[in-house]
């Protein structure tokens, strides 16, 4: 799995953990009375502290940054699939503005006309349009 974090301090409990703040795609509408029993799943992304113990292998610096930017909106969506016709379009969750997410792969659907972003989200891959992002260098 692949995050972009935005802090990185060792657990000030003692653990010995280090903890990467990081943007993640939280399931929090399963308990909520308007929640659609009908959907399989949908996230909010929301800044979490991730607790990685000693001696994991952690490698930095693998990756295109992304910032979710969609214009007119305060939030940008978050897709299942990079695929653009209606029919296979499938939508997990969304995730404010400028919240940074790392990714390893694009995917280039018909011909040049869409650059979707991997991205995780929820221990899940996901995906971005690239019309929803702005790419960090």
């Amino acid at each position: 799995m692949s995050y972009a974090y935005l802090a990185k301090v060792k657990d000030p409990a003692g653990t010995g953990d280090t903890l990467y703040e990081i943007w993640y795609g939280e399931d929090d509408h399963v308990h909520d009375p308007g929640y659609p029993t009908d959907s399989l799943y949908y996230a909010d992304g929301k800044l979490a502290w991730l607790a990685v113990p000693p001696g994991t292998d952690v490698t930095e610096g693998s990756g295109t940054l992304v910032s979710l930017n969609l214009s007119g909106s305060a939030t940008a969506n978050v897709y299942g699939d990079p695929i653009t016709d209606n029919t296979g379009l499938f939508l997990i969750g969304d995730a404010p503005n400028g919240a940074v997410f790392v990714s390893t792969r694009t995917v280039i659907e018909d011909g040049a006309t869409n650059v979707w972003y991997e991205i995780n989200f929820n221990h899940r891959q996901a995906w971005v349009p690239a019309s929803e992002v702005t790419v960090i260098h």
